[in-house]
């Protein structure tokens, strides 16, 4: 069982989606270190969704429909904060601001993935699944698993990303990248929150 919920995390981290747009957009703003902070924020998300369905405290949460709503809505606006940012600070970053990302970008990988209502109800349904073989020392290995899993199948991304090939593709067109990444973002946050409100 441990077996096939490994192959439908690896399945899910690696689709593109929230999560792999960020990684591209923290790359384009602030290079390899701001793409492994965000990989680390995103890879302790999932450990904490991990936890949380884990432990069923997650099948509460989505079960009740105006909690549901509101972690929907916060991570639709967080998405859409995240693409109007960069549009609006495009064209006024410099160095300092592109390091001064680090320091935020381990906040913004976790809000992203936490966030994600689409993450939360995934893990709910994996846990669902192997419940019976979740009890005492694996309750704690596998929400490390799939935490410390995701965190380096970002951090590949961003290493790949970074290569020198592609880092001078990113140097030089780093406005645009992190455009397209910005549109993304926008594009996700609204179709989150207006499928939301369509279906409360």
């Amino acid at each position: 069982m441990f077996l096939w919920s490994a192959i439908a995390h690896l399945v899910a981290v690696t689709s593109p989606g929230p999560d792999t747009a960020l990684i591209i957009r923290q790359v384009a703003r602030g290079g390899r270190a701001s793409g492994y902070y965000s990989a680390a924020g995103i890879g302790f998300g999932v450990f904490i969704h991990s936890v949380l369905a884990s432990s069923g405290i997650s099948l509460l949460l989505i079960s009740n429909e105006n909690l549901k709503f509101i972690i929907s809505l916060i991570g639709g606006l967080f998405l859409l904060y995240l693409g109007i940012n960069s549009f609006i600070s495009i064209d006024e970053k410099n160095k300092n601001e592109a390091y001064s990302e680090d320091k935020s970008s381990f906040i913004k990988g976790l809000f992203t993935n936490i966030f994600n209502i689409k993450a939360l109800i995934f893990f709910v349904s994996l846990f669902t699944i192997i419940a019976d073989s979740l009890s005492g020392f694996y309750l704690l290995i596998f929400p490390l698993y799939f935490g410390i899993m995701t965190t380096l199948w970002f951090t590949f991304l961003t290493f790949v990303l970074t290569t020198p090939k592609l880092n001078t593709v990113f140097i030089n067109h780093s406005k645009n990248i992190e455009k397209i990444s910005a549109i993304f973002l926008i594009g996700i946050g609204l179709l989150i929150i207006f499928t939301i409100i369509y279906e409360y």
